[in-house]
């Protein structure tokens, strides 16, 4: 009988310690949310930037080390100097060494087709009600380039 009683005493003792222990202790720090945390930019990195990067990691140099000289972090680097192949093939192109992203310009003749294809396009559909075919735009388009072709060749 007494072992029961000294059973049921450390019991409610120890019930009554994880109530004060839990009244206590403040409880943890919430964990950061995208509402409390700032989103660090995309950056992208110059293609001459990326090749400094490789050459210094081919000299033996750290990627710690080179992050900081570039303010990048190192797994930013690493990703660099992992993909090393791929931009000495960049570089070798005929791009200039400070060009971010590759743009093409589009030709000034098919700029103004375009444009008189589109007024086209909107004249037949809203004006005369025609319902238009992709191969009749394809046909529009193959006569108003063969007409302007002929315009350049007079002038």
């Amino acid at each position: 009988m007494a072992k029961r009683v000294n059973e049921n005493r450390v019991n409610s003792d120890s019930t009554a310690l994880c109530v004060l222990c839990a009244l206590a202790i403040p409880k943890r720090p919430a964990t950061k949310t995208p509402s409390n945390v700032a989103k660090r930019s995309r950056v992208a990195v110059a293609l001459d930037v990326k090749l400094d990067i490789v050459k210094r990691h081919e000299h033996g140099k750290g990627t710690s080390v080179i992050g900081r000289v570039h303010g990048l972090a190192p797994s930013t680097v690493h990703l660099i100097v992992k993909s090393a192949d791929e931009i000495k093939e960049m570089a070798g192109s005929a791009t200039p060494l400070t060009a971010t992203k590759v743009t093409r310009f589009r030709d000034a003749e098919i700029e103004s087709m375009e444009r008189m294809l589109s007024t086209w396009i909107d004249d037949q559909t809203q004006r005369l009600k025609t319902p238009l075919s992709q191969r009749m735009i394809q046909q529009k388009a193959v006569e108003n380039n063969s007409s302007q072709c002929k315009l350049t060749a007079i002038q």
